[in-house]
């Protein structure tokens, strides 16, 4: 059986381009240059508006703030022009950073905020916002360092905007008249989407600081745990002394996790994308280590489901930190990375990390032949365990990108189109170090029970069988259904203080990585049995779309009403997507007695 998945041959879809010491310091937003002073019926201020997509941050609006509301018809895509500096650290000197390009426009309307508008209609506000077409060339954030080998966020964007119409107000005044060859400079901090709502925070390392920028799920809850995403950038992203924050801004890794149109799931990810020091392989992966194990100690963390994923020198650190402490994660992602060792990948196969390397074909900073050489080393070191051709399958992945795959020429930066497939990302979120996937014909749910206090409680099965999903007959969801274990639970406590048997469900995932989210699967609580005298109430029915991913009552009983034996169980339902991939799903369900 091979291993190597084939070489991609069509274009993916998105052209766009000892122990710690944390303190929590404060960081500034990316800021603009100073603007020339403004009219008296001027612009009041400019504000960039800036996104990360698989090549880095751009500047892909701004928004111009007015003295007052102003009318949404009074301005149109023929009304402004935007210049910027056609430079990108990837193919140009820094002097082409002077350099001024027009970029396209592609949409114009009102605000009441400095920001974008899912759908680019207009709403009341003194704010027009002006967004540039992907497609068109110039605004990148990220430039070289003051030391030469490094990169860091452009503290002075050359963003400029030109007000070609007049603007008006909704009383019909004039705001702003048109000044054709007025440059308007930006003024405010730039609004930087999915990057703002990082925290930054210095660890202090038995060996030295390392920063490190996180960003946690906007709904974080801390009585739930969440997988963790650890990102380790490239050789240039490390930290310099003064480029802090750039991990986060020149790839797509850490700010792919929170949006759909990347993973292709609403699961709730933590990223902790660390900005280590280039001081040497071994030292670098030792300091990373302290970090995770702080961090993961420190939030609400499920530690079966810690990840790495890399570009370019992360590699470096993957490859060491897996092959010294492989325990600690569930699984890599490798993207345009250096060659492992035999040693390394000897000691990778002994801990059964899943992997998955990515690498571009023409790759002119890294030889694609050293990659593939590591992939089959760690093929030949799991063959040598004696593992069979499934399991190796299973635990190791390549993948080798054409020309065709890069929407930019930067065929090193594997990453992305790496992030751009989501079956990747879904496939790293589905390792889980407590839960063995296996190929099978039905879908399973897997229950892990717990008990406290002075009660008891007994799991008929530890496997659920909802069998295969059908269409509909309203074609609008496939469907499963099943019935939960038979729980019994005995309260022999003479204070008959009551409990609760609580339930919370994962999402449902394949080997592949393909899944559905855990809002998917309903719940029917049932009481089956209860001793005489003794009072069990069903908790509320659950409805698929719902879901119980966060927790849900099956049985309870009130204090002094619980002694006694009771069973309980609940029928399943399953309503997955018509776009559901094909494969076998498995749930994990959490039971809780308390």
């Amino acid at each position: 059986m091979k291993h190597e998945n084939p070489i991609r041959t069509r274009p993916r879809k998105r052209a766009m381009g000892a122990a710690l010491v944390v303190t929590l310091i404060a960081t500034g937003a990316l800021t603009a240059q100073s603007a020339v002073a403004a009219e008296p019926d001027g612009i009041v201020s400019v504000t960039p508006i800036t996104e990360v997509g698989a090549y880095g941050q751009r500047v892909t609006a701004v928004a111009l703030e007015f003295s007052s509301t102003v009318d949404s018809a009074s301005v149109s895509l023929d009304d402004f022009k935007v210049q910027d500096s056609s430079y990108n650290f990837r193919f140009n000197p820094i002097e082409d950073l002077s350099k001024l390009v027009d970029r396209d426009i592609s949409a114009v309307y009102t605000n009441s905020e400095a920001n974008l508008r899912p759908d680019d209609t207009s709403m009341a506000g003194k704010y027009v916002v002006v967004e540039l077409a992907d497609e068109s060339p110039g605004g990148w954030t990220v430039r070289t360092s003051t030391n030469t080998r490094y990169v860091r966020i452009n503290p002075d964007l050359p963003t400029r905007v030109f007000q070609l119409g007049d603007v008006k107000g909704v009383g019909g005044e004039t705001l702003s008249t048109a000044k054709p060859a007025f440059a308007w400079r930006l003024n405010k901090p730039a609004v930087n989407l999915e990057v703002d709502q990082f925290k930054h925070v210095v660890a202090q390392t038995s060996t030295g600081a390392v920063p490190y920028d996180y960003r946690l799920p906007d709904n974080y809850d801390s009585t739930k745990n969440y997988p963790v995403v650890v990102v380790l950038p490239g050789q240039g992203m490390g930290y310099d002394g003064v480029n802090e924050r750039v991990q986060i801004v020149a790839d797509i890794p850490a700010t792919a996790w929170f949006q759909r149109e990347w993973t292709g799931t609403d699961e709730d990810v933590i990223v902790l994308a660390i900005q280590s020091p280039r001081v040497g392989v071994d030292t670098e992966a030792a300091q990373a280590i302290e970090v995770v194990e702080s961090f993961v100690s420190a939030h609400a963390v499920d530690k079966d489901r810690v990840y790495l994923s890399s570009v370019s020198w992360g590699s470096r650190l993957i490859w060491q930190m897996t092959s010294t402490r492989g325990d600690l994660f569930a699984g890599a992602l490798l993207t345009g990375g250096f060659p492992a060792s035999a040693t390394q990948l000897a000691a990778i196969a002994e801990a059964e990390v899943p992997f998955w390397i990515t690498h571009g074909t023409n790759d002119a900073l890294l030889r694609v032949a050293n990659a593939r050489t590591s992939y089959q080393g760690l093929v030949a070191a799991y063959q040598a365990r004696g593992l069979d051709e499934s399991a190796i399958a299973r635990l190791t992945h390549w993948t080798e990108y054409g020309n065709e795959w890069f929407s930019l020429p930067d065929y090193h930066l594997a990453a992305a189109p790496t992030y751009e497939d989501e079956s990747i990302l879904q496939w790293l979120l589905a390792q889980n170090k407590s839960i063995d996937l296996k190929d099978g014909d039905d879908v399973k749910v897997s229950a892990v029970v717990e008990t406290g206090g002075g009660l008891a409680l007994n799991l008929g099965q530890a496997q659920a069988d909802l069998g295969t999903l059908e269409l509909d007959s309203s074609l609008s969801f496939l469907a499963a259904s099943g019935e939960l274990p038979t729980f019994t639970v005995a309260d022999t406590r003479s204070s008959d203080a009551g409990w609760s048997l609580t339930v919370t469900s994962s999402a449902f995932r394949t080997e592949s990585g393909y899944a559905i989210d855990a809002k998917h699967l309903g719940l029917d609580p049932k009481v089956l049995s209860a001793t005489d005298g003794q009072t069990v109430s069903e908790g509320a029915a659950i409805e698929a779309g719902t879901g119980f991913g966060s927790g849900a009552t099956l049985v309870s009983a009130k204090p002094g009403e619980g002694r006694g034996t009771a069973t309980a169980g609940g029928a399943l339902t399953l309503k997955a997507p018509t776009n559901t991939h094909e494969g076998a799903y498995v749930s994990r369900i959490a039971v809780n007695l308390l």
